[in-house]
């Protein structure tokens, strides 16, 4: 037994006892929602929360409850590009951001929208321009 072979041996253990498992050691990953095979355009069932959410919508009209605005202020210098990059990642990799409900048949559906660049404005300021800010 080589060094690396008793590390991967330590190293799967010790993932064991945490209740994780190395890659083709666990239970099958969890299957991609996919549209209805059978009905074109059908989109992907909306969860029941989902839906909830959309009857309150057509009940009572938009509303921002759900959103949350936030501004980050960075103490030094921001590589935006790098950041850019992150954020187009994080948004290719997860489905969820790039979802939403549209209504088809009078029941809402999932419309997954295929990976986009994320909008990223940076505006530099200075100190005072942004005591004034706030």
């Amino acid at each position: 037994m080589t060094g690396v072979d008793a590390t991967d041996d330590l190293l799967a253990l010790l993932l064991e006892e945490d209740g994780f498992a190395l890659p083709g050691d666990g239970p099958a990953p969890i299957p991609r929602l996919a549209p209805d095979a059978e009905v074109p355009n059908a989109g992907v069932p909306a969860a029941p929360a989902q839906e909830r959410l959309w009857v309150l919508d057509r009940v009572e009209g938009p509303s921002t409850a759900y959103n949350l605005a936030l501004a980050l202020r960075f103490g030094a210098d921001v590589d935006a590009a790098a950041l850019r990059t992150a954020l187009n990642r994080l948004s290719e990799r997860h489905e969820p951001l790039r979802t939403d409900l549209t209504e088809r048949g009078g029941r809402p559906v999932q419309r997954i929208h295929p990976p986009a660049p994320v909008p990223l404005p940076v505006e530099a300021t200075t100190p005072d321009g942004l005591a004034e800010a706030l």
